[in-house]
Formats: C-alpha cells, structure tokens, sequence
C-alpha cells in the first residue's frame, strides 16, 4: 500500500452543503487551535503590559482585529470584485498553502518566538 506524503486536515475538505450551525463549529474547531490561542495570548499580554492609554490601545485592537478578520475578508472581496476570475487564483493559493501549511506555522510561531525573546531582553 502506497504511502500518501501530503495529508491535509478534514477541515479542508469541501463544506458547501454544510448546515449554518456546522460551519459555526467547524470555525471554532479550527480557531481553537495550539497556535491561534498563544498568539492571541501573547498579543493580549502585549497590550495589557504595555500601559498605553486607552486611544492608542483601542486604535491598536483595532488593527488586530482587522489583521485578525483580513484571512476571511480578502478572498471573500477577491470573489466578489472579480466574480468568477478568482477561482483559479483563490483554488491555487489553497493548495500551495495546504502544501506548505507546516512551513507557514513554523515561520509564524518563529516570528512569535523572537519577537517574545527580543521583549524580554529589553525587560518590556
């Protein structure tokens, strides 16, 4: 029996027949994930030590909350600006990321990491 190299995730698998409150589970399964709950941890205790006052910190919340938001929104407004266009581009950016989704992980929790170790040197 042949060996497949590359297995993706069952959340990666077609949900278009999927039922509204399936969806909602199926975002929640995938946003609870090890890596979503430490950068969303260390963000917040970023701001929480960071003793901004409250415009700063808000207009910051802000941002991440867009930043946060932008993986959904950005192919949603590439569907609809170029309708039918984008489903070539949008189908291989999936699969390129899905190839290299350990890759992209690492990368992420690797900037994390050097960002918290730069923080505590500095003693911030």
């Amino acid at each position: 029996m042949r060996r497949q190299l590359h297995s993706f995730p069952a959340s990666c698998v077609p949900s278009s027949g999927t039922p509204p409150a399936r969806s909602l589970l199926l975002g929640l399964g995938i946003f609870m994930n090890p890596m979503n709950i430490a950068l969303v941890a260390a963000a917040a205790i970023s701001l929480v030590v960071s003793g901004l006052r409250p415009f700063p910190l808000v207009l910051i919340v802000c941002g991440f909350l867009v930043a946060a938001a932008l993986p959904v929104a950005a192919p949603v407004l590439t569907v609809l600006i170029r309708g039918d266009k984008a489903e070539p581009m949008l189908r291989g950016l999936k699969q390129w990321m899905l190839h290299h989704n350990g890759y992209l992980s690492a990368a992420v929790l690797f900037i994390v990491g050097v960002l918290q170790v730069v923080k505590a040197i500095q003693g911030s």
